[in-house]
């Protein structure tokens, strides 16, 4: 599904350790998804997300897919209080 600018996103993990999101970023990109690493405003942890849409249902069909591949995913909807980790 083509991503849009939304509210919804999938997160498949959260870590304090920059290396355990670049793990398993590195892990789902192999997977043939496209990870980045956010943080949410004033957040600690560091977060590994996928997508970004405007509605639930295409976001839960590729939470499906992240999840038959052995990843967790869980449908977020605060993706539009992301901020990029450099």
């Amino acid at each position: 599904a083509p991503e849009a600018a939304g509210p919804y996103a999938l997160q498949s993990g959260a870590f304090r350790s920059r290396d355990g999101a670049d793990d398993l970023a590195r892990r789902l990109r192999r997977a043939g998804f496209e990870p980045r690493l956010v943080r949410l405003r004033d957040g600690h942890l560091i977060l590994v997300r996928i997508g970004r849409f405007t509605g639930t249902a295409d976001a839960v069909a590729l939470a499906r897919r992240v999840r038959a591949a052995g990843f967790d995913a869980l449908v977020v909807d605060d993706a539009a209080r992301e901020t990029p980790v450099r």
